[in-house]
């Protein structure tokens, strides 16, 4: 078998680490390849249950991610660097499944010719084209990009106009069953309806959790009967709830934190609003779409393209777009006009891959 290696920082909660357990779990590509997953650290040991056991996990930093762990890693990804440029360790297929590493983009493009990176996010809205980060990813170097949205493909050709390699959208794979399974979990869910499901976490820059809040204020203000429940944590978690307080939003809006299994939350609502000033691909989406929920979302990433299909409710990138969506919502109502057929999305994408993989 042919030999692959996928360079990624870290396990835990997060799109990107879900996108990749979800890619290994649901591909082909442990039937084709030896695949090593070189990680830099765990946050929590249960995530490494969940990667395949056909994969071979190389962990840098096995104990705490502290001071000592972080120089432990470093130099431990120096050492692999070294032993790339001596080709010592040479693979079939070299993946950075980060964006934003820059030694771990260095380490794909020196493991194998044909070294593959994976873009979540639209470039342009993370970085600046004289960006530091941006020059030592060196992306003009990678054989071949996939980039899991439109929008991200749009961005890369915008600030790579000259790139001369393969480039492809391939978007993330999805655990469908698991996730309708664990939506049939009995939960209390006494909120006043209708009810709009967030998803996301507590991050202002990105995910501007606060243009729902203060939508809701004004629907609210205007003699709206509803509620907006929150689920996810974050740095700016502790924000957010002095907004709620403030807006006196308390018996409307509910910050409820971290879940591990948020899908019975969503399954039970009327909606899911997403509010994102930029996404990578807005994986709640498709989640969203499994359990047969509306969606009210930003004109982020493939929003568009995806909820023009029957999916639900796209406004405008702004929180006065935001408070149209869920008034329109509380207006009209949404019913979503197909069902989504997420083994085919998977296959889809598993197809695309491999032929991808192997051009």
């Amino acid at each position: 078998m042919k030999k692959m290696i996928i360079y990624m920082p870290k396990l835990s909660v997060g799109g990107m680490e879900k996108a990749l357990i979800n890619l290994l779990n649901f591909s082909t590509l442990t039937n084709h390849y030896q695949i090593e997953l070189f990680l830099g650290y765990v946050v929590q040991k249960e995530y490494l249950d969940m990667v395949p056991k056909e994969v071979k996990i190389k962990l840098c930093c096995k104990g705490k991610w502290d001071l000592f762990g972080k120089i432990s890693t470093y130099f431990k990804m120096q050492f692999k660097l070294l032993k790339n440029l001596l080709n010592i360790d040479k693979y079939d297929i070299a993946i950075s499944y980060a964006y934003q590493h820059p030694i771990l983009a260095k380490l794909a493009r020196n493991s194998s010719k044909n070294n593959i990176i994976f873009v979540h996010n639209n470039l342009k809205l993370k970085y600046s084209s004289k960006s530091k980060r941006l020059r030592k990813m060196k992306f003009e170097k990678f054989n071949k990009v996939i980039c899991v949205s439109n929008d991200a493909l749009k961005a890369f050709n915008e600030l790579y106009p000259n790139y001369n390699g393969k480039i492809t959208v391939i978007n993330n794979m999805l655990d469908g069953e698991s996730i309708e399974k664990k939506s049939l979990e009995e939960i209390e869910f006494n909120y006043k309806k209708p009810v709009f499901i967030v998803v996301a976490r507590c991050e202002e820059k990105s995910k501007k959790l606060s243009r729902i809040i203060n939508a809701s204020n004004e629907l609210k203000k205007q003699g709206y009967t509803f509620s907006v429940v929150m689920v996810g944590d974050g740095e700016d978690y502790q924000m957010y709830k002095n907004l709620i307080t403030e807006l006196n939003l308390q018996d409307t809006v509910f910050l409820l934190g971290k879940k591990i299994n948020p899908y019975p939350y969503i399954k039970n609502s009327s909606a899911l609003v997403l509010s994102s000033a930029y996404e990578g691909y807005g994986i709640v989406i498709d989640e969203a779409r499994i359990l047969n929920i509306p969606v009210i979302s930003t004109d982020v990433a493939d929003a568009k393209e995806i909820l023009n299909q029957g999916y639900g409710i796209i406004c405008n990138n702004s929180e006065e777009g935001v408070y149209t969506g869920m008034k329109q919502f509380l207006d009209k109502g949404y019913i979503v006009q197909k069902k989504f057929d997420y083994q085919k999305f998977n296959s889809d994408i598993n197809n695309k891959l491999e032929n991808f993989f192997e051009e």
